[in-house]
């Protein structure tokens, strides 16, 4: 009882705090005739968005789970980062500095994940993490189906009869898909690792580059597709993307472009626009070269 009554307190200040504030901030659009989803939570939906950075979640977990991602964490870092050390500075496993580096790491990961969390932030979390779930369920319940949109960066609510009858219509249209009557993922696979063992059999490659290229088999996932909806057109049409970041043929293909990345960055580069801050660059030293005219 102490505790609610410090959270409620703790709450009061921080609204009243915050009276003299307006929330400025995109909403969701929903595209469907009745959604179920009351204001709080579509007010939440809006609030947050794609890139809404959520509250630490350690309260939500024992103690025993939490302990056990701090080093699950652990260990993956540390065998990225002894993995960049001895390839390219050759430094040895045993050497001092990973060893104090491997200390630092796990205390700094335990502050992180284990640290006590104040009753304000132990509320919020508890909170969020209940109207994400009752948001989940309605969701489910009325055969709802929430995606970012394509441009915008905002949520989508649509029903997934509409998202099914669009991506029909798409690859009827399109031609340029088509459903698998079978799932080709282990004949990839026993391909892939077939053809890997044969350019080391014939030490067409080394044992550590045989390593960076071969998949795993409890990772592995077929290639697969789905939309996003595109608000900003008319009749809310679907970009299809294609996600094949865990394919039997992704550690080859992030090998080969490592090596032959250098190579083409080298000769293209001077053509090569990266982002939308490089563009300006590349601009202003066109006009300060008397390049644009007017």
């Amino acid at each position: 009882a102490c505790v609610r009554v410090k959270l409620v307190r703790q709450h009061r200040r921080h609204l009243l705090s915050k009276q003299q504030i307006v929330d400025v901030y995109p909403q969701i659009i929903v595209n469907v005739p009745k959604i179920s989803l009351n204001r709080i939570q579509l007010d939440y939906l809006s609030k947050s968005g794609p890139n809404y950075i959520r509250s630490n979640q350690s309260s939500l977990h024992s103690y025993k789970h939490q302990e056990k991602h701090v080093q699950e964490e652990h260990k993956n870092i540390m065998n990225v980062i002894t993995r960049y050390l001895i390839r390219e500075h050759h430094i040895p496993l045993t050497a001092t500095i990973i060893r104090k580096f491997s200390q630092q790491l796990e205390t700094s990961l335990h502050q992180q994940y284990m640290i006590p969390l104040s009753y304000l932030n132990i509320y919020r979390t508890r909170k969020e993490f209940k109207l994400m779930k009752s948001i989940q369920h309605r969701l489910k319940k009325g055969n709802y189906i929430l995606r970012e949109t394509d441009k915008s960066g905002i949520f989508h609510i649509g029903t997934s009869v509409d998202y099914e009858k669009k991506a029909e219509a798409y690859r009827q249209k399109t031609g340029a898909y088509i459903e698998l009557d079978s799932n080709p993922l282990w004949s990839v696979f026993d391909k892939v690792i077939l053809l890997l063992n044969d350019l080391r059999s014939k030490k067409y490659i080394l044992s550590w580059q045989l390593d960076k290229m071969m998949p795993k088999r409890e990772t592995v996932q077929l290639a697969y597709l789905y939309f996003i909806p595109k608000p900003h057109k008319a009749g809310t049409p679907l970009r299809p993307i294609v996600s094949s970041m865990s394919m039997p043929t992704t550690g080859i293909s992030k090998f080969l472009d490592k090596l032959i990345r250098p190579i083409f960055d080298k000769h293209a580069r001077s053509t090569t626009i990266i982002d939308g801050v490089d563009l300006i660059h590349r601009l202003e030293a066109y006009t300060t070269n008397g390049y644009l005219k007017p």
